[in-house]
């Protein structure tokens, strides 16, 4: 192979690369979180999490632990419903990260 062909080679190979990697990059974020009450106890709850461009809901479990996963990017509202108690919050979401909130639950304000 000439000096030229390697060049050419060594080019392909390096824009190869450089797409596999821009290729595994990801497009969704997670939110994971406890909720627990005024005591510090475990609350079993419904959690929803709400942005600009979808709403996903889930249930925590026994540990008060819950997970939402493949969010896109963008700024949600997370909020806790039991019936008595509530509980808001605010989170950004990124690609490639999970982001990590606890909530403790009060009696919600008249």
């Amino acid at each position: 192979m000439s000096n030229n062909n390697y060049t050419t080679f060594a080019l392909c190979a390096a824009l190869a690369a450089s797409c596999a990697l821009q290729a595994s990059a990801g497009t969704t974020g997670s939110i994971s979180g406890k909720v627990v009450d005024a005591t510090g106890a475990p609350v079993v709850a419904t959690v929803k999490a709400v942005s600009a461009s979808q709403t996903v809901n889930t249930v925590t479990d026994k540990s008060g632990q819950f997970h939402f996963s493949s969010l896109g990017p963008d700024y949600y509202t997370i909020t806790v419903s039991k019936k008595g108690y509530a509980a808001t919050a605010q989170v950004d979401v990124f690609a490639d990260e999970v982001e990590s909130i606890d909530l403790q639950v009060g009696k919600p304000m008249r």
